[in-house]
């Protein structure tokens, strides 16, 4: 508990400056944010032909022309479905990796961490390594520090300036863009996009960093759902590390263990974190712990792998001096299995859906104001509005009949004729009618259905939409309020299903409640932390042999005797191993005979003064192997 009268709740952020290191990893960062950056600087730079109607440019999201390109694949407004199915493909394709190898790509093709790199990248290149940053950092201002923080700033910004750019050369054809901003003329819309990018990638690479995936990333505080014992991940074999210690040559050298203490592997951490302390929210899994300890391992002779990719089923053989499992076997497993195949799934829906879509296209809406017309022979007419979707790449004549009762007549309007020509990658709205004679079968009937056919004149293309033609009431039939509900209530269904099944499996994995209502422990927290503060009591907890000890000593340090003991011991991270263990006094120290097996656990306990002040305590050990 805290010390102090008026706790506050605000932490400032203690600054991070990573040590350059090398090896595999860092290799591997590097290559991916090469790659991910030079397709992200340059893309909006290819060209692609499609023909003379339509952008040139490979990857274009044409807001104008209500349209997204991707080189030679054409999306539509109501083709959006493509864009959702990426999407579902995108959240499942993280779902795998994370099952599988943890938070793999936070750790390397995140954006927030490519642009971090870059950041510090750039960073170490003028302020210097990790020693010259920390300097330059308690160094009082001077001209050297503030020459040396306007060039960082000014390529900090240049950077941001080039992402936001970037974007916007995605939406608008970018080399007219491009000469429309250096001439000022383009539209504002543009330089205010590119002004919050610009503030945005600034602050969240250069400044924020580590803080933005700590605080402001939902995905650490869920990735545990998506997680197993078999996942893949960085850890630190503390069987083989401890006890640490750096005075190789003095005596008891021997029963140290490989781990010397030298912090390399906290100097790299772009989170600041010391990963032998186990598994923490913060940790991206960027491996460069590993690159940094696998060199310090080769400095004095020992092998690698003291900090190292391996899965938390695998401990126990280890400890007992047994090779891990195969990493194909911690892949393969139902989970990924499951994640994979409907992955595959969506994936070949996309491509079957885009292979098999029309090259022509329409939408028929009945004109419900009036619902029908009498004309003056007696006959009743319907009109439709029919959007005409061409998606040729030049002017194609479309024409429009009916098929159902022989009776009835299709027309166009604006034109005499059934044919009417649509311009080239575009949509046009057309009135058409449809007439039933008067004293004809379709003009005393309520409801009749027809087929609306359209088709390319001298080609085999052919489409086809099912209205319906009423006297009195129409109606269309190829989109129903029963087939909206049913496509609505399965796409929430899914996603409230997932959803329920991710929560279930994080609350499984919750270490457990501690207050009954957070409110009322609230009203009586300071006064109880105070009362508990005025005993002055310390507490330790043990465990050798099967038997779990506790002491605890006032403030001259004698043991204490207590009333009303209570306490449960568990894991961190779960409650499936929690248990109360019996404690009895054994000459100042209270000890129970548990089984706990090899990690940490955590030993939750309130314990009653003589005078009736509650003493609350959690403490952690943990259990060697």
């Amino acid at each position: 508990m805290s010390s102090s009268d008026n706790p506050s709740l605000y932490a400032a952020r203690e600054p991070i400056f990573p040590r350059r290191v090398s090896g595999p990893f860092r290799r591997l960062k590097w290559w991916i944010m090469a790659v991910t950056l030079g397709i992200y600087y340059l893309t909006p730079w290819i060209r692609w032909d499609r023909g003379p109607n339509l952008p040139d440019q490979a990857v274009l999201v044409d807001l104008a022309g209500r349209r997204f390109f991707f080189f030679w694949i054409e999306i539509w407004p109501h083709e959006f479905y493509f864009v959702a199915g990426l999407l579902i493909m995108a959240g499942l394709g993280l779902f795998l990796f994370t099952s599988a190898l943890g938070r793999v790509w936070c750790g390397y093709a995140c954006p927030q961490t490519v642009w971090t790199d870059l950041f510090i990248l750039t960073e170490r290149w003028i302020d210097g390594d990790r020693n010259a940053r920390v300097r330059l950092w308690n160094e009082k201002w001077n001209f050297r520090k503030v020459r040396l923080r306007a060039v960082k700033y000014a390529i900090w910004l240049f950077i941001g300036l080039a992402t936001g750019g970037a974007w916007v050369f995605y939406f608008t054809d970018a080399p007219t863009l491009l000469r429309d901003l250096l001439t000022f003329s383009a539209h504002p819309v543009a330089y205010t996009t590119i002004a919050i990018l610009t503030f945005t990638t600034v602050m969240f690479g250069g400044i924020a960093r580590e803080q933005v995936c700590i605080y402001m990333c939902p995905w650490p505080r869920i990735q545990a759902a998506m997680m197993d014992e078999d996942t893949i991940t960085v850890a630190y074999r503390d069987w083989r590390g401890e006890p640490r210690g750096k005075h190789r040559k003095a005596e008891g050298a021997e029963e140290l263990g490989d781990c010397i203490d030298c912090n390399a592997c906290v100097a790299v951490c772009p989170m600041g974190i010391d990963i032998r302390n186990g598994q923490q929210m913060e940790c991206i899994t960027c491996a460069l712990c590993i690159d940094a300890c696998d060199d310090v391992m080769a400095k004095i002779g020992k092998d690698r792998g003291l900090i190292d990719y391996l899965a938390l089923t695998d401990e126990e053989a280890e400890r007992a001096g047994a090779k891990p499992r195969p990493i194909w076997q911690h892949v393969l497993r139902p989970r990924t299995i499951l994640y994979t195949s409907l992955w595959s799934l969506v994936g070949i829906g996309l491509v079957f859906a885009l292979f098999v879509r029309p090259d022509i296209d329409l939408t028929v809406a009945p004109v419900r104001n009036p619902i029908f017309v009498t004309l003056s022979d007696g006959s009743i007419r319907n009109a439709y509005d029919v959007r005409l979707r061409n998606k040729h790449g030049e002017d194609r004549p479309f024409r429009v009949t009916i098929k159902g009762d022989p009776s009835l007549r299709v027309s166009l309007e604006g034109t005499p004729y059934e044919t009417v020509s649509v311009p080239a990658d575009t949509t046009m709205l057309q009135r058409v009618y449809v007439t039933a004679p008067g004293g004809s079968d379709p003009s005393r009937t309520e409801r009749v259905d027809l087929r609306f056919w359209v088709r390319i004149c001298r080609m085999a293309s052919a489409l086809t939409k099912t209205a319906h033609s009423t006297g009195k009431e129409d109606d269309m039939g190829e989109l129903t309020g029963r087939k909206v509900f049913a496509i609505t209530a399965i796409a929430f269904g899914i996603i409230i299903t997932v959803n329920v099944t991710l929560a279930v499996q994080a609350v499984r994995t919750f270490p457990g409640l501690e207050v009954a209502n957070s409110y009322v422990a609230s009203q009586r927290f300071d006064t109880d932390r105070a009362a508990q503060e005025a005993l002055g009591w310390t507490a330790d907890a043990g465990y050798e042999g099967g038997t779990l000890t506790l002491v605890i000593r006032d403030k001259g340090g004698r043991a204490v005797d207590v009333d009303a003991l209570e306490a449960t011991i568990g894991r961190p991270t779960h409650v499936r191993d929690d248990d109360r263990p019996a404690f009895d006094r054994r000459g100042g120290v209270y000890a129970a005979s548990v089984d706990l097996g090899a990690g940490l656990w955590v030993l939750r306990f309130s314990a009653a003064a003589p005078d009736g002040t509650q003493f609350r305590q959690h403490l952690s050990f943990e259990v060697k192997g």
